[in-house]
């Protein structure tokens, strides 16, 4: 229960704007930094049941173009690269509903969300958990009590990404009851069967890391973990560029059970990810972490640190676990246990696919977005559960 309202899930709902001749009319505006890949598959399916604007401070940056990403084509969404100021006034209609990529992290969608705010627009943040630890968490967290004083009255909904980004918003003094859970979500990958190894030809799993080779992603504590091991049972290779590369190639050297393979195109990653069996994400910090999205849909089990919002996604069962730095079960013990279950079979690779599937699709995750801005508006007396949840 939710004071007067149940919970229903997405399947119970029937979205469709064949049904709701106001939804073909309604229009969200969506103010970014960038045109994200991990914002194309909800976009798109939105699209779908509504009209939708992106609008993009540039189309990529630097860093992400260093590691391949990709400016992604979205079908029926208008986009606009690097708006005019006569453009972002021409696109601040207060007949829209607004929704940001956070509040105050870039330039041009901060300057939006304030001209929203000044014409009493319906506005809707986006947003990951600022970073909480220590004094200089501490520090952020008077930041944000700060924006709640300011804008809180104003903002009519906040998705924050993961567990802990909807602790963080609460805590920071925004009403728990405009506070839901959010994530990072794309489009399902290409399966092509032939890169999947026959389970019978091996014993050992392999294991694959991806990401930025940097201190926050703990690239270094991994590999320190895995070496530690008694018994070399698996092998892990390790995708991705950064800082702590030659740090890295000291510590593998003459290692054959691990490899670094640096960038590669998304193509190679997701075939990769079809022919491995344990994603690792051992990150300090992570205000989502898209990858999870990838492994999953890919049919790939998962080990994640809690302070990574996409570990919300795993269920210690058929997916994956959670792991913490603070207390047990710490990234050894998890990776021991998920390690001595050996490679993927047939059956548990489609069953975690077909799970992926139906809770963190764009279509399944434009639906449960749609819903909660139709409860909030009173439109809707049914609230849902985001479905990676139930």
């Amino acid at each position: 229960m939710c004071g007067r309202y149940h919970l229903y899930t997405l399947t119970s709902i029937n979205v469709s704007p064949m049904n709701n001749q106001e939804e073909l009319t309604r229009h969200f505006v969506f103010w970014q930094n960038i045109v994200s890949p991990h914002q194309a598959a909800f976009l798109s399916e939105l699209a779908k049941l509504t009209k939708v604007t992106l609008i993009a401070e540039r189309a990529m940056d630097r860093e992400r173009i260093e590691q391949k990403w990709e400016v992604p084509s979205m079908d029926g969404v208008e986009i606009i690269v690097a708006p005019t100021e006569v453009q972002i006034r021409e696109r601040m209609s207060p007949r829209a509903i607004h929704v940001f990529s956070g509040i105050d992290a870039y330039p041009m969608v901060y300057a939006a969300f304030r001209l929203a705010i000044k014409k009493h627009c319906f506005v809707i943040i986006l947003a990951e958990p600022y970073q909480w630890k220590g004094v200089k968490g501490w520090l952020r967290q008077l930041k944000y009590r700060c924006l709640a004083l300011q804008y809180g009255k104003s903002i009519q909904v906040i998705f924050a990404t993961g567990s802990t980004g909807v602790r963080c918003f609460i805590e920071a003094g925004f009403p728990k009851s405009r506070v839901f859970p959010w994530g990072y979500f794309i489009n399902p990958p290409s399966f092509q069967r032939q890169h999947l190894s026959s389970v019978q030809s091996r014993i050992s799993p392999r294991l694959l890391f991806v990401g930025r080779l940097d201190i926050n992603k703990n690239v270094l504590g991994l590999v320190e973990t895995l070496k530690y091991r008694p018994e070399r049972d698996y092998t892990l290779t390790i995708l991705g560029s950064g800082e702590c590369a030659p740090k890295l190639q000291e510590q593998i050297a003459g290692d054959p059970h691990i490899k670094a393979l640096g960038n590669l195109p998304n193509k190679e990653v997701q075939a990769l990810m079809q022919s491995h069996d344990l994603l690792v994400l051992p990150s300090y910090y992570d205000g989502w972490g898209t990858v999870v999205n990838e492994a999953l849909m890919n049919g790939m089990r998962v080990v994640a640190s809690e302070n990574c919002g996409a570990s919300i996604l795993l269920d210690g069962k058929l997916r994956g676990e959670v792991f913490s730095f603070k207390q047990p079960p710490m990234l050894s013990e998890v990776l021991d246990r998920w390690i001595k279950r050996g490679p993927l079979t047939t059956s548990e690779r489609e069953g975690i696919r077909l799970w992926a599937d139906k809770t963190i699709s764009g279509e399944v995750v434009a639906k449960y977005f749609l819903c909660k801005v139709r409860f909030i508006t009173g439109e809707m007396e049914l609230d849902v559960q985001a479905p990676w949840i139930s």
